[in-house]
């Protein structure tokens, strides 16, 4: 899904939205005809459970090598549309810092500060292929607007009511179990190696992380007292519609719970 969402914010996805249709279309006719076969070999009890994971196995891996074709040639057009572009032009536009020198562009994310070799755009980090799909795309989509500090939520985004309603909802549920039984101390620790920097509101914790130059991400957190358990709530800048589309903006957020879970399990 999350490949779908992504061709359809990015009009020059077509083509390769319509092979994943094509492709995920015969995957889920395999699957709904490897079901009734299943089912009826069960019943006649001429299968066992090994042939069935077998077969389930096979469809997965053909699902997922479906998946990884289309990641790779999203990750070929982004990485097309950069290199039409100077290195300048990217920085100036995205916060970037240029080094004409050795033709890198620097980008800091997080705690990590990311070189990408021009005019390949590869990177000198391990990071997730999500985060450095969106990596890409931000450098792409940035048009150097700059935000007036105020605060919104996912679902305020641009295209963002139903996409980016549901990941507030989400959000606040795997905040709810990530803080669950976690000290004031540890959470500001956690938030701290992710590189975030603490601001004063009405939360008991505020912290703004650096996932990209001019794509802050803030995190508020109560929490817990006798009658209710700590929680969370994360936010963006009123001009994060500028840099990413909602669906990167989601899985800016997903990234954070993610780094947010390894850094508690870290300590």
């Amino acid at each position: 899904m999350k490949i779908f969402l992504v061709c359809l914010k990015h009009p020059k996805f077509s083509t390769v939205l319509f092979n994943v249709l094509i492709n995920c279309t015969f995957f889920n006719a395999l699957m709904i005809v490897n079901n009734i076969i299943t089912t009826i070999m069960e019943i006649k009890g001429k299968v066992n459970t090994d042939t069935i994971n077998v077969h389930k196995g096979e469809l997965m891996e053909y699902k997922n090598q479906t998946e990884n074709r289309a990641f790779q040639e999203m990750l070929q057009a982004a990485v097309k549309r950069l290199q039409n572009r100077s290195g300048e032009d990217i920085a100036a536009k995205s916060g970037a810092v240029f080094h004409s020198s050795r033709n890198v562009l620097e980008v800091r994310s997080f705690y990590e500060t990311i070189e990408i070799q021009l005019p390949e755009f590869r990177i000198n980090s391990d990071m997730d292929e999500w985060h450095y799909l969106t990596l890409l795309h931000y450098l792409d989509m940035a048009d150097g607007t700059e935000g007036s500090q105020k605060l919104i939520t996912f679902g305020n985004l641009k295209d963002g009511l139903i996409r980016g309603t549901k990941f507030d909802r989400t959000a606040e549920q795997k905040l709810e179990k990530l803080l669950q039984d976690k000290d004031p101390e540890k959470i500001q620790k956690a938030c701290k190696n992710l590189g975030a920097e603490f601001t004063e509101t009405k939360a008991d914790l505020c912290a703004v992380f650096p996932v990209l130059p001019r794509y802050p991400v803030t995190l508020k957190i109560w929490f817990a007292d006798e009658e209710f358990p700590a929680s969370g709530k994360i936010f963006l800048q009123d001009h994060a519609d500028h840099y990413l589309s909602v669906e990167d903006a989601v899985t800016v957020g997903e990234i954070l719970l993610q780094k947010l879970s390894e850094a508690f399990s870290s300590l």
